[in-house]
């Protein structure tokens, strides 16, 4: 697909096979976003406190946390903030040159830590953190993290992160206390910018740039 073809505010996606080598591509868009893939792992446990309030998906947070079952995540980024002009992008008429923009796309979304890194992880500590900064409180964010943590080895995996935002299209606590955390407008359901500004907020936290 075309590099030329985007505007300043395009969607970057980011692919890697759990375990094995990444790549990129690009297509148009509204926004900005960088997207992370692999296969699906476990299931998340169901062991998160349970919510006192429902909260449920907007339709198209329902079509990203089906992505993110997949292991696809999204995180909203400008191409100014990397640097990118429109002239840049209107410059990139061959095949070359448009390799070469979105290698700098990339690179770019990698320095601001907006990627989720394959075989990255988030310690107990920081998941605390993040949980925090979207009004969680500490004990929610440990009972949260013992059930994501579905391999018991102290720490949060990108694809465990992954597969507990997949299972927002369910009913289980785990769901729900992601959910209440991700309505950061109270309005009882998440539409897809609160669904991608957490996953990018875990990338920034697994990447220390939070």
């Amino acid at each position: 697909m075309s590099v030329s073809s985007i505007n300043p505010a395009t969607a970057q996606t980011h692919k890697h096979a759990r375990g094995g080598s990444s790549g990129t591509s690009s297509a148009s868009g509204t926004s900005g976003a960088a997207a992370t893939s692999g296969s699906t792992a476990a299931s998340t446990s169901a062991d998160a406190p349970a919510s006192s309030t429902i909260v449920t998906l907007s339709p198209d947070a329902q079509t990203l946390a089906s992505l993110a079952a997949e292991g696809v995540s999204f995180s909203l980024t400008s191409m100014a903030s990397l640097g990118i002009s429109a002239s840049d992008i209107a410059n990139a008429t061959t095949p070359a040159q448009q390799y070469a923009l979105a290698q700098r796309v990339h690179q770019g979304l990698i320095s601001h830590g907006d990627l989720m890194t394959p075989g990255g992880s988030v310690s107990q500590s920081g998941f605390e953190n993040l949980v925090t900064q979207f009004g969680g409180t500490k004990t929610q964010a440990d009972q949260l993290f013992q059930s994501l943590d579905t391999n018991g080895d102290g720490s949060v995996s990108t694809d465990e992160f992954l597969d507990g935002m997949g299972s927002t299209s369910g009913d289980s606590p785990v769901a729900q206390s992601l959910l209440e955390l991700m309505d950061t407008d109270s309005s009882g359901s998440v539409n897809s910018s609160e669904f991608i500004n957490f996953e990018m907020a875990f990338a920034q936290t697994e990447n220390g740039k939070a």
